[in-house]
């Protein structure tokens, strides 16, 4: 017997949130949200859970005059779904339209927890009317088996459209010979709608360890998530053991082609031009959101920019330009602006521009450019040693050339 806790409504700018104690919500695009609870069973290994029934559900309370949300998933530039929360519910009856749910969960230690996810709230948009199960009871059916799936993989875990997927599967069995069904199919990994069969087989007699390689060829299915399913059965039709294995056709892959900050030695209220090309290497269509970040000696961001990459075609790029004002920019200080891409949960690596404001020729930092500056420039273009404000012509490196500058400097020839 389960027996779920009584839920609760917290009410804010006119709509009823509604959870259950260490519950959790069922967030269903364009559906109201409604809460739902959830139990688990752990079962060695060996023990497969064929079915679970539910046997008994009671302890009904009702309510009216709710007013629930609607979830709405938006979908961010980055690729990933933002939860958002719209007044006012979907014009649909009673929901949810389940009583439970069951899933099996495979440990690393080879053991299994049954979840049970059921769902006591059921809300009616049409008339705000509430129904709430309290009790439930379910008959778990179950078989004992010396039979497993012992391993199952692919040779990897994302593949180009069209390429074939090698599948490997071990199987054993510790007990005594039996004649097994293996049972092999491709599934969708969002709806689980069968792709394709991928083995069939009946094993006469079997015991010990069997091993088999079948080879999936993807050509014609579109890009996405899928998953072998592979599934024991004896002659009855009875569940010996049952596994699963994620893997994605189409390669999501993008880079910084280019990466430049101009002017990388500026004066205090210059405006700095960025600009940054991002290439889809890939074979699928990437949606992200690009980046641009202005740090300061310290890391801190002082400005940033972000803008959206919108299906991005495989061999396609697109640029993005931006300015960064540096009035309020620090004397003397450097600065490192960096970009990168967010996409498909993952980030490019970033690419990186240093750029500064420098008082060029005063080295000595008595506040004016002579030709004490000019020696101790040559001394570092003699030493190899490195000082900003000696790097006259923002060229990186401190020649004879800014010396020549620093010099004519000093004798007012030029301005620095």
């Amino acid at each position: 017997m389960v027996t779920v806790p009584d839920y609760e409504v917290t009410t804010r700018d006119g709509l009823d949130y509604v959870e259950i104690p260490d519950g959790q919500l069922l967030l269903i695009p364009d559906m109201p949200m409604v809460p739902y609870y959830a139990t688990s069973v752990d079962y060695a290994m060996g023990y497969e859970v064929t079915d679970v029934v539910l046997t008994e559900r009671s302890g009904l309370a009702t309510a009216t005059g709710l007013n629930l949300p609607t979830v709405s998933m938006d979908r961010g530039g980055d690729g990933s779904e933002n939860l958002e929360t719209l007044s006012g519910s979907a014009d649909s009856e009673w929901y949810p339209d389940e009583e439970y749910r069951w899933q099996i969960i495979e440990n690393p230690d080879g053991n299994t927890t049954l979840l049970i996810m059921m769902y006591p709230f059921y809300y009616n948009s049409l008339t705000t009317d509430v129904k709430f199960y309290k009790n439930y009871k379910f008959e778990i059916n179950y078989t004992i088996s010396n039979v497993e799936i012992a391993a199952l993989t692919t040779d990897k875990d994302v593949y180009p459209e069209g390429g074939d997927v090698l599948v490997n599967l071990w199987l054993n069995n510790s007990g005594d010979a039996q004649d097994v069904l293996v049972d092999a199919v491709v599934k969708a990994g969002g709806s689980g709608e069968v792709i394709d069969g991928l083995l069939l087989r009946t094993l006469k007699g079997f015991e010990g360890i069997a091993s088999f390689s079948p080879r999936w060829n993807s050509d014609g299915i579109e890009p996405g998530y899928y998953f072998v399913e592979v599934t024991l059965k004896d002659t009855s039709g009875n569940m010996l053991d049952r596994k699963t294995e994620m893997f994605r056709l189409g390669i999501s892959s993008g880079e910084i082609a280019s990466f430049t900050a101009t002017p990388e030695c500026f004066d205090i209220g210059d405006w700095v031009e960025i600009e940054m090309v991002f290439e889809n290497n890939g074979t699928v269509n990437i949606n992200g959101t690009a980046i641009i970040r202005v740090l300061n000696s310290t890391g801190d961001v002082v400005d940033e920019f972000r803008h959206n990459v919108t299906d991005l075609t495989p061999s396609g790029s697109v640029s993005f330009s931006d300015e960064w004002d540096t009035s309020e920019a620090e004397a003397g200080s450097s600065y490192n602006i960096i970009g990168y891409v967010l996409y498909d949960s993952k980030s490019t690596d970033p690419a990186t521009v240093a750029v500064r404001n420098t008082i060029v020729g005063d080295l000595n930092g008595d506040g004016e450019i002579t030709t004490a500056d000019a020696v101790i420039a040559l001394e570092l273009a003699a030493s190899g040693e490195w000082d900003a404000a000696a790097d006259v012509d923002c060229d990186g490196q401190i020649t004879s050339l800014d010396v020549l500058m620093i010099l004519q400097a000093a004798c007012g020839s030029i301005e620095l």
